[in-house]
């Protein structure tokens, strides 16, 4: 871990990038590596939070999520039992809204004419 932090500071210092790591990142960095190195209870402590602060978003998030989950089941915009409009595929040539929704109920009524007979 310590070698990967040293590595990215020097890498971020080189001038192999195009664009040096700022003084902020390099701060961070070197003051990461310098808690790392530190065997005392700086390092547990610093650990600790770090992981409860981690937890922590990740418990957010989750409930985040959990509620929209709710709110997506809750509203739903179409059952498998609806009803299906037909008359978006008829042709709307010369007809009004009546006379294209009758002739699409005349087309419907067509098959169960055939099988009461």
């Amino acid at each position: 871990m310590h070698c990967v932090m040293v590595s990215m500071i020097q890498l971020g210092q080189s001038s192999a990038l195009p664009h040096p790591i700022d003084n902020d990142s390099y701060d961070r960095m070197v003051l990461c590596v310098r808690l790392l190195c530190n065997t005392s209870e700086v390092r547990k402590i610093w650990l600790n939070s770090c992981h409860e602060s981690f937890v922590k978003c990740f418990l957010i998030a989750d409930a985040r999520d959990r509620r929209d989950q709710a709110k997506a089941q809750i509203i739903s915009h179409s059952q498998p039992d609806d009803l299906i409009d037909f008359y978006h595929l008829k042709s709307r040539r010369g007809m009004s809204q009546l006379e294209l929704e009758d002739a699409v109920q005349d087309d419907l009524d067509v098959p169960l004419e055939n099988l009461s007979r």
